[in-house]
């Protein structure tokens, strides 16, 4: 909360504040044109609206814009995906599909879906 309020007060008066973070659903995995399943995210997504909410509850932001894209992470392995997911940290990887990634024979493709939202200071 210190963080945003300090923010504010470098801005020039009006200005801009960018927020990019990982939303909802969680990092899914896929090989090809396969899914393989969804890792899960649950203490990450619940980290993640505890931080966006303070941007929203300082009252020193107005919201005007919001987007949502997907990121594609290529990993060469299925191992180099869990090692991945895991470096997030709040993911954990269910058993089915760290064996479905793991016995994977092609690239796995780790996609994340975000959201970019655009602020102007009060």
């Amino acid at each position: 909360m210190n963080a945003l309020r300090r923010i504010h007060r470098s801005l020039v008066p009006g200005g801009t504040l960018v927020d990019v973070h990982p939303s909802e659903p969680a990092l899914r995995a896929e090989a090809g044109d396969r899914v393989l399943g969804s890792f899960d995210g649950s203490q990450f997504f619940a980290d993640v609206a505890t931080a966006a909410g303070h941007i929203d509850g300082t009252g020193l932001w107005e919201r005007e814009a919001e987007a949502r894209f997907d990121v594609i992470q290529r990993c060469e392995s299925g191992e180099e995906a869990l090692e991945y997911v895991l470096g997030y940290g709040g993911y954990t990887v269910p058993d089915e599909l760290e064996r479905s990634v793991l016995a994977a024979a092609s690239r796995i493709d780790v996609r994340e879906f975000a959201v970019v939202r655009r602020f102007r200071a009060r």
